[in-house]
Protein backbone atom coordinates (compact mmCIF):
# COMPACT_ATOMS: atom_id res chain seq x y z
CA UNK A 1 0.00 0.00 0.00
CA UNK A 2 1.41 3.18 -1.19
CA UNK A 3 1.54 6.02 0.79
CA UNK A 4 -0.03 9.42 -0.39
CA UNK A 5 3.12 11.24 -1.24
CA UNK A 6 4.11 7.72 -3.16
CA UNK A 7 1.14 7.62 -5.05
CA UNK A 8 0.81 11.20 -6.19
CA UNK A 9 4.00 10.92 -7.73
CA UNK A 10 2.90 7.31 -9.79
CA UNK A 11 0.31 9.75 -10.97
CA UNK A 12 2.24 12.65 -12.05
CA UNK A 13 4.42 10.38 -13.73
CA UNK A 14 2.36 8.34 -15.53
CA UNK A 15 0.19 11.47 -16.57
CA UNK A 16 0.54 12.88 -19.96
CA UNK A 17 -1.45 15.37 -21.92
CA UNK A 18 -4.05 14.11 -24.24
CA UNK A 19 -3.19 16.33 -27.07
CA UNK A 20 -3.70 20.11 -28.30
CA UNK A 21 -6.02 21.65 -29.68
CA UNK A 22 -6.74 25.24 -31.00
CA UNK A 23 -9.88 27.47 -29.05
CA UNK A 24 -11.51 30.89 -29.87
CA UNK A 25 -10.26 33.03 -26.75
CA UNK A 26 -14.23 33.31 -25.93
CA UNK A 27 -13.04 29.31 -25.37
CA UNK A 28 -9.71 29.66 -23.93
CA UNK A 29 -10.40 30.92 -20.00
CA UNK A 30 -9.76 27.90 -17.90
CA UNK A 31 -7.86 26.45 -20.21
CA UNK A 32 -3.70 25.21 -20.50
CA UNK A 33 -1.55 26.52 -23.27
CA UNK A 34 -0.43 23.98 -25.64
CA UNK A 35 2.22 26.65 -27.50
CA UNK A 36 3.34 29.65 -26.66
CA UNK A 37 1.95 33.30 -27.59
CA UNK A 38 4.91 35.47 -28.72
CA UNK A 39 4.38 39.35 -29.40
CA UNK A 40 4.32 40.09 -33.17
CA UNK A 41 5.30 43.50 -32.25
CA UNK A 42 5.99 46.32 -29.85
CA UNK A 43 2.71 47.02 -27.33
CA UNK A 44 2.22 50.25 -27.53
CA UNK A 45 3.93 50.29 -31.19
CA UNK A 46 4.24 53.73 -31.07
CA UNK A 47 4.64 56.67 -28.79
CA UNK A 48 1.53 58.03 -27.53
CA UNK A 49 0.03 60.44 -25.55
CA UNK A 50 -1.23 59.29 -21.46
CA UNK A 51 -4.10 61.68 -20.99
CA UNK A 52 -6.14 64.66 -22.83
CA UNK A 53 -3.73 67.95 -23.61
CA UNK A 54 -1.48 69.46 -25.99
CA UNK A 55 1.66 68.03 -27.74
CA UNK A 56 4.64 70.47 -27.65
CA UNK A 57 8.22 70.81 -27.97
CA UNK A 58 9.65 70.62 -23.95
CA UNK A 59 12.41 73.25 -25.20
CA UNK A 60 9.27 75.72 -25.91
CA UNK A 61 8.41 75.81 -22.59
CA UNK A 62 11.75 75.05 -20.37
CA UNK A 63 12.32 78.35 -19.73
CA UNK A 64 10.94 79.36 -15.95
CA UNK A 65 10.60 82.87 -17.00
CA UNK A 66 9.27 83.50 -20.64
CA UNK A 67 6.95 81.32 -22.38
CA UNK A 68 5.75 82.44 -24.68
CA UNK A 69 1.66 81.30 -26.47
CA UNK A 70 2.46 78.44 -28.76
CA UNK A 71 -0.20 78.18 -31.53
CA UNK A 72 -2.08 75.38 -32.36
CA UNK A 73 -1.96 73.80 -35.64
CA UNK A 74 -4.14 70.60 -35.62
CA UNK A 75 -5.48 67.82 -32.84
CA UNK A 76 -5.08 64.11 -33.02
CA UNK A 77 -7.97 61.70 -31.52
CA UNK A 78 -7.10 58.30 -30.58
CA UNK A 79 -7.37 56.14 -33.73
CA UNK A 80 -6.40 58.50 -36.00
CA UNK A 81 -2.52 59.20 -37.35
CA UNK A 82 -1.33 62.82 -37.39
CA UNK A 83 -0.08 64.54 -40.21
CA UNK A 84 1.11 67.83 -38.88
CA UNK A 85 4.63 67.99 -37.11
CA UNK A 86 5.33 69.79 -34.49
CA UNK A 87 7.41 72.86 -34.96
CA UNK A 88 9.36 75.24 -32.93
CA UNK A 89 6.57 77.17 -31.17
CA UNK A 90 3.83 75.81 -32.46
CA UNK A 91 1.68 72.84 -29.98
CA UNK A 92 -1.31 70.03 -31.75
CA UNK A 93 -4.20 68.90 -29.90
CA UNK A 94 -4.54 65.14 -28.54
CA UNK A 95 -6.25 63.19 -26.71
CA UNK A 96 -5.34 59.65 -24.17
CA UNK A 97 -4.13 57.43 -26.40
CA UNK A 98 -3.32 59.07 -29.65
CA UNK A 99 0.17 58.62 -31.57
CA UNK A 100 2.26 61.89 -30.42
CA UNK A 101 3.19 63.80 -33.64
CA UNK A 102 6.61 64.20 -34.99
CA UNK A 103 8.51 67.06 -33.73
CA UNK A 104 6.77 66.53 -29.97
CA UNK A 105 8.32 65.34 -26.97
CA UNK A 106 5.90 65.78 -24.35
CA UNK A 107 1.95 66.45 -23.64
CA UNK A 108 0.53 68.87 -21.76
CA UNK A 109 -2.04 67.69 -19.57
CA UNK A 110 -5.28 70.54 -20.45
CA UNK A 111 -6.05 71.61 -17.24
CA UNK A 112 -2.46 73.30 -17.44
CA UNK A 113 -3.16 75.46 -20.07
CA UNK A 114 -5.13 78.33 -20.45
CA UNK A 115 -6.17 79.58 -24.26
CA UNK A 116 -5.97 82.66 -25.24
CA UNK A 117 -6.18 84.25 -29.39
CA UNK A 118 -2.34 84.20 -29.64
CA UNK A 119 -2.45 80.14 -29.15
CA UNK A 120 -2.08 78.41 -25.58
CA UNK A 121 -0.17 79.33 -22.51
CA UNK A 122 1.36 76.70 -20.31
CA UNK A 123 2.19 78.42 -16.92
CA UNK A 124 5.07 75.51 -15.78
CA UNK A 125 7.96 74.43 -17.10
CA UNK A 126 7.32 70.76 -19.10
CA UNK A 127 9.99 67.90 -19.01
CA UNK A 128 11.31 66.18 -21.93
CA UNK A 129 9.07 62.96 -22.38
CA UNK A 130 6.16 64.02 -19.94
CA UNK A 131 2.71 62.44 -19.85
CA UNK A 132 4.28 59.93 -23.09
CA UNK A 133 3.96 56.19 -23.21
CA UNK A 134 6.72 55.47 -24.92
CA UNK A 135 6.97 52.64 -27.59
CA UNK A 136 7.35 48.92 -25.92
CA UNK A 137 6.45 50.57 -22.64
CA UNK A 138 3.95 47.19 -22.07
CA UNK A 139 6.45 45.09 -23.81
CA UNK A 140 8.59 44.74 -27.03
CA UNK A 141 8.26 42.68 -29.70
CA UNK A 142 9.07 38.76 -29.45
CA UNK A 143 8.51 38.61 -26.03
CA UNK A 144 6.25 35.37 -24.76
CA UNK A 145 3.58 36.13 -23.17
CA UNK A 146 1.70 32.75 -22.28
CA UNK A 147 3.97 30.19 -22.34
CA UNK A 148 3.66 26.36 -22.42
CA UNK A 149 1.57 25.24 -19.80
CA UNK A 150 0.08 28.18 -18.52
CA UNK A 151 -3.53 28.14 -16.88
CA UNK A 152 -5.42 30.69 -18.57
CA UNK A 153 -6.88 33.56 -16.86
CA UNK A 154 -8.91 36.78 -18.18
CA UNK A 155 -6.07 38.81 -17.84
CA UNK A 156 -4.04 35.99 -20.28
CA UNK A 157 -7.43 36.39 -22.58
CA UNK A 158 -6.35 40.47 -22.54
CA UNK A 159 -2.80 39.87 -23.21
CA UNK A 160 -3.51 37.64 -26.13
CA UNK A 161 -6.24 40.12 -27.66
CA UNK A 162 -3.65 43.31 -26.86
CA UNK A 163 -1.26 40.94 -29.27
CA UNK A 164 -3.77 40.63 -32.24
CA UNK A 165 -4.82 36.87 -30.93
CA UNK A 166 -8.19 35.46 -31.79
CA UNK A 167 -7.86 31.71 -30.42
CA UNK A 168 -5.57 29.58 -28.42
CA UNK A 169 -3.38 26.54 -28.77
CA UNK A 170 -4.60 24.23 -25.57
CA UNK A 171 -4.41 21.08 -24.23
CA UNK A 172 -7.52 18.63 -24.51
CA UNK A 173 -9.55 18.59 -21.87
CA UNK A 174 -10.52 14.58 -20.87
CA UNK A 175 -13.80 13.11 -21.27
CA UNK A 176 -15.11 11.81 -17.88
CA UNK A 177 -17.86 9.14 -16.90
CA UNK A 178 -18.80 9.47 -13.65
CA UNK A 179 -21.04 5.81 -12.08
CA UNK A 180 -21.68 4.63 -9.16
CA UNK A 181 -21.93 0.89 -8.24
CA UNK A 182 -23.63 -1.16 -5.70
CA UNK A 183 -26.97 -3.61 -5.56
CA UNK A 184 -27.79 -1.16 -2.77
CA UNK A 185 -28.23 1.73 -4.92
CA UNK A 186 -30.91 3.88 -5.70
CA UNK A 187 -31.36 6.95 -8.11
CA UNK A 188 -32.55 10.01 -6.20
CA UNK A 189 -36.37 10.26 -6.72
CA UNK A 190 -37.35 6.81 -6.69
CA UNK A 191 -39.11 5.00 -3.87
CA UNK A 192 -36.68 3.68 -0.90
CA UNK A 193 -36.89 -0.29 -0.11
CA UNK A 194 -35.47 -1.34 2.96
CA UNK A 195 -32.29 -1.67 3.05
CA UNK A 196 -31.33 0.27 0.13
CA UNK A 197 -29.95 3.74 0.17
CA UNK A 198 -30.16 6.60 -2.41
CA UNK A 199 -26.73 7.42 -4.37
CA UNK A 200 -25.41 10.46 -3.90
CA UNK A 201 -21.67 10.14 -4.56
CA UNK A 202 -21.90 10.28 -8.56
CA UNK A 203 -23.70 13.42 -8.36
CA UNK A 204 -20.81 14.68 -5.83
CA UNK A 205 -18.15 13.86 -8.86
CA UNK A 206 -20.41 15.11 -11.42
CA UNK A 207 -21.04 18.63 -10.05
CA UNK A 208 -17.19 19.00 -8.60
CA UNK A 209 -16.15 18.05 -12.20
CA UNK A 210 -18.85 20.27 -13.76
CA UNK A 211 -17.29 23.42 -11.87
CA UNK A 212 -14.14 22.66 -12.70
CA UNK A 213 -15.04 22.93 -16.66
CA UNK A 214 -14.79 18.90 -17.34
CA UNK A 215 -17.18 17.89 -19.76
CA UNK A 216 -18.74 14.89 -17.68
CA UNK A 217 -21.19 12.28 -18.26
CA UNK A 218 -22.72 10.40 -15.59
CA UNK A 219 -24.80 7.05 -15.81
CA UNK A 220 -27.23 4.71 -14.36
CA UNK A 221 -25.44 2.76 -10.90
CA UNK A 222 -23.92 -0.61 -11.87
CA UNK A 223 -25.57 -3.58 -10.27
CA UNK A 224 -22.84 -5.95 -8.75
CA UNK A 225 -23.53 -8.39 -11.31
CA UNK A 226 -20.37 -9.62 -13.51
CA UNK A 227 -21.47 -9.78 -17.02
CA UNK A 228 -23.56 -6.12 -16.61
CA UNK A 229 -19.95 -4.86 -14.77
CA UNK A 230 -17.86 -5.73 -17.72
CA UNK A 231 -20.16 -4.93 -20.15
CA UNK A 232 -20.38 -1.04 -18.73
CA UNK A 233 -17.29 -0.58 -18.34
CA UNK A 234 -15.90 -2.38 -21.58
CA UNK A 235 -18.30 0.42 -23.15
CA UNK A 236 -17.45 3.36 -20.81
CA UNK A 237 -13.70 2.94 -21.73
CA UNK A 238 -14.15 3.00 -25.48
CA UNK A 239 -15.86 5.87 -25.19
CA UNK A 240 -14.14 8.42 -22.60
CA UNK A 241 -10.34 9.13 -21.67
CA UNK A 242 -11.28 8.52 -17.75
CA UNK A 243 -13.96 6.16 -16.14
CA UNK A 244 -14.63 7.37 -12.75
CA UNK A 245 -16.07 5.10 -10.22
CA UNK A 246 -17.26 4.17 -6.57
CA UNK A 247 -17.60 1.65 -4.87
CA UNK A 248 -16.50 -1.95 -5.84
CA UNK A 249 -12.90 -1.65 -5.54
CA UNK A 250 -12.56 -3.54 -1.75
CA UNK A 251 -12.02 -7.07 -0.73
CA UNK A 252 -15.57 -7.84 -0.48
CA UNK A 253 -17.57 -10.40 -2.21
CA UNK A 254 -19.67 -7.49 -3.83
CA UNK A 255 -16.46 -5.99 -4.60
CA UNK A 256 -16.37 -6.44 -9.10
CA UNK A 257 -15.00 -2.74 -10.54
CA UNK A 258 -11.06 -3.68 -10.19
CA UNK A 259 -11.33 -7.41 -10.90
CA UNK A 260 -13.72 -6.38 -13.73
CA UNK A 261 -10.68 -3.05 -14.97
CA UNK A 262 -8.08 -5.76 -14.77
CA UNK A 263 -10.03 -8.08 -16.55
CA UNK A 264 -10.36 -5.93 -19.48
CA UNK A 265 -6.85 -5.23 -19.19
CA UNK A 266 -5.94 -2.06 -16.84
CA UNK A 267 -2.71 -1.84 -15.62
CA UNK A 268 -3.02 -1.69 -11.93
CA UNK A 269 -1.12 1.47 -10.76
CA UNK A 270 -2.27 2.01 -7.39
CA UNK A 271 -4.31 -0.56 -5.53
CA UNK A 272 -4.55 0.75 -1.67
CA UNK A 273 -3.26 3.82 -0.04
CA UNK A 274 -2.26 5.06 3.12
CA UNK A 275 -4.93 7.88 3.63
CA UNK A 276 -8.22 8.11 5.81
CA UNK A 277 -11.08 8.33 4.82
CA UNK A 278 -10.53 6.34 1.21
CA UNK A 279 -7.76 3.71 1.81
CA UNK A 280 -9.12 1.45 -0.84
CA UNK A 281 -8.44 3.98 -3.98
CA UNK A 282 -7.56 1.65 -7.32
CA UNK A 283 -5.94 3.23 -10.53
CA UNK A 284 -5.47 1.94 -13.69
CA UNK A 285 -4.83 2.50 -17.42
CA UNK A 286 -4.62 0.80 -20.73
CA UNK A 287 -3.60 2.58 -24.14
CA UNK A 288 -4.08 6.44 -22.51
CA UNK A 289 -6.94 5.32 -21.17
CA UNK A 290 -7.80 5.77 -16.85
CA UNK A 291 -10.20 4.41 -14.28
CA UNK A 292 -10.09 5.89 -10.93
CA UNK A 293 -11.76 3.63 -8.92
CA UNK A 294 -13.25 5.62 -5.47
CA UNK A 295 -14.25 3.85 -2.33
CA UNK A 296 -18.18 3.92 -1.75
CA UNK A 297 -17.97 5.60 1.43
CA UNK A 298 -18.99 9.18 0.86
CA UNK A 299 -15.98 11.04 2.68
CA UNK A 300 -13.76 8.22 0.38
CA UNK A 301 -15.18 9.26 -2.63
CA UNK A 302 -14.74 12.91 -2.00
CA UNK A 303 -11.75 12.49 -0.42
CA UNK A 304 -10.00 10.23 -2.92
CA UNK A 305 -11.49 13.15 -5.69
CA UNK A 306 -10.01 15.76 -4.01
CA UNK A 307 -6.57 14.33 -3.20
CA UNK A 308 -5.98 12.10 -6.40
CA UNK A 309 -8.35 13.06 -9.12
CA UNK A 310 -8.44 16.26 -9.19
CA UNK A 311 -4.69 16.86 -9.71
CA UNK A 312 -4.43 14.56 -11.77
CA UNK A 313 -7.09 16.37 -13.99
CA UNK A 314 -4.38 19.15 -14.48
CA UNK A 315 -1.33 17.04 -15.39
CA UNK A 316 -3.20 15.05 -17.95
CA UNK A 317 -4.03 18.56 -19.25
CA UNK A 318 -0.41 19.97 -19.75
CA UNK A 319 -0.30 21.85 -16.52
CA UNK A 320 3.19 21.83 -14.79
CA UNK A 321 2.16 22.84 -11.82
CA UNK A 322 3.05 21.26 -7.87
CA UNK A 323 -0.42 19.99 -7.13
CA UNK A 324 -2.16 19.56 -5.00
CA UNK A 325 -1.76 22.95 -3.38
CA UNK A 326 -2.20 22.97 0.13
CA UNK A 327 -3.14 26.36 2.14
CA UNK A 328 -1.46 27.37 5.33
CA UNK A 329 -3.96 27.54 8.01
CA UNK A 330 -4.11 28.00 11.36
CA UNK A 331 -5.89 25.54 13.74
CA UNK A 332 -7.99 26.78 16.33
CA UNK A 333 -8.50 23.34 17.93
CA UNK A 334 -5.88 20.89 18.73
CA UNK A 335 -5.92 18.09 16.38
CA UNK A 336 -4.12 14.32 16.60
CA UNK A 337 -3.79 11.44 14.02
CA UNK A 338 -2.30 8.35 15.73
CA UNK A 339 -2.37 6.21 13.33
CA UNK A 340 -0.35 5.67 10.48
CA UNK A 341 -2.14 6.90 7.56
CA UNK A 342 -2.74 10.60 6.16
CA UNK A 343 -5.62 11.64 7.55
CA UNK A 344 -8.02 14.33 5.52
CA UNK A 345 -10.29 16.15 8.34
CA UNK A 346 -12.98 18.19 6.75
CA UNK A 347 -12.74 21.89 8.36
CA UNK A 348 -14.36 24.58 8.31
CA UNK A 349 -12.44 27.46 7.79
CA UNK A 350 -12.52 31.11 8.83
CA UNK A 351 -10.81 34.39 7.40
CA UNK A 352 -9.14 36.55 10.06
CA UNK A 353 -6.43 39.58 9.67
CA UNK A 354 -3.90 37.81 10.55
CA UNK A 355 -5.35 34.52 8.35
CA UNK A 356 -7.45 31.51 7.97
CA UNK A 357 -8.59 29.29 10.93
CA UNK A 358 -9.55 26.12 10.55
CA UNK A 359 -11.40 23.89 12.67
CA UNK A 360 -13.29 20.42 12.80
CA UNK A 361 -16.66 20.49 10.77
CA UNK A 362 -18.50 17.74 12.11
CA UNK A 363 -18.32 14.05 13.20
CA UNK A 364 -15.42 12.60 10.46
CA UNK A 365 -17.07 9.08 9.93
CA UNK A 366 -16.55 8.25 6.51
CA UNK A 367 -19.78 7.51 5.78
CA UNK A 368 -21.43 10.72 6.97
CA UNK A 369 -22.26 13.03 4.28
CA UNK A 370 -22.92 16.33 6.19
CA UNK A 371 -19.61 17.48 7.68
CA UNK A 372 -18.46 17.34 3.79
CA UNK A 373 -21.70 19.81 2.99
CA UNK A 374 -20.40 21.89 6.12
CA UNK A 375 -16.75 21.80 5.27
CA UNK A 376 -14.22 24.08 3.18
CA UNK A 377 -11.47 22.38 3.39
CA UNK A 378 -9.94 19.34 3.58
CA UNK A 379 -6.76 19.34 6.61
CA UNK A 380 -4.08 17.48 5.38
CA UNK A 381 -2.69 15.59 8.79
CA UNK A 382 0.73 13.87 8.97
CA UNK A 383 0.81 10.31 10.12
CA UNK A 384 1.16 10.01 14.05
CA UNK A 385 0.69 14.08 14.34
CA UNK A 386 -0.22 16.01 17.61
CA UNK A 387 -1.04 19.68 16.84
CA UNK A 388 -1.75 22.43 19.11
CA UNK A 389 -3.92 25.14 18.69
CA UNK A 390 -2.07 27.82 16.84
CA UNK A 391 -0.04 25.40 14.65
CA UNK A 392 0.34 26.45 11.05
CA UNK A 393 -1.06 23.39 9.29
CA UNK A 394 -1.98 22.10 5.41
CA UNK A 395 -4.83 22.08 3.98
CA UNK A 396 -6.64 21.28 0.44
CA UNK A 397 -9.10 24.11 -0.09
CA UNK A 398 -11.52 22.71 -3.31
CA UNK A 399 -13.56 25.69 -3.85
CA UNK A 400 -10.19 28.29 -3.65
CA UNK A 401 -9.21 26.82 -6.89
CA UNK A 402 -5.61 26.24 -5.94
CA UNK A 403 -4.03 27.16 -9.53
CA UNK A 404 -4.87 31.01 -8.71
CA UNK A 405 -2.05 30.86 -6.29
CA UNK A 406 0.40 29.09 -8.42
CA UNK A 407 -0.04 31.41 -10.84
CA UNK A 408 3.49 33.36 -10.25
CA UNK A 409 5.05 30.20 -10.41
CA UNK A 410 4.21 29.62 -14.25
CA UNK A 411 4.82 32.77 -16.07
Amino acid sequence: MRTYEAALEVLRSRARPLGKEVVSLAQALGRVAAEAVRAPSDQPPWANAAMDGYAVRSSDVASPDERPPLRVVGQVAAGQWPDQTVEPGTAVRVFTGAPVPPGADAVVPQEDVVETPAGIQIGRPVSLGENIRPPAEDFPAGTCLIPVGRYITPADIALAATAGQDRLWVYRVPRVLVLASGQELVEPGQPLDRGRIYDSNSYLLQARLRRLGIPVERWPWLPDRWEDVCQTLARALDQFDVVITTGGVSVGAYDLIRKAWESLGLETLIAGVAVKPGKPLWVGTADGRWAFGLPGNPASAYVGLEAFVYPWLWWVQGFPGALPYRFPVILSQPVQNPGGRTFFLRCRLHVRPEGWYAESAGPQGSHIVRTTALSQGLLVVEPNARWEVGTVAPALVPEAHPLDLLLAGTV
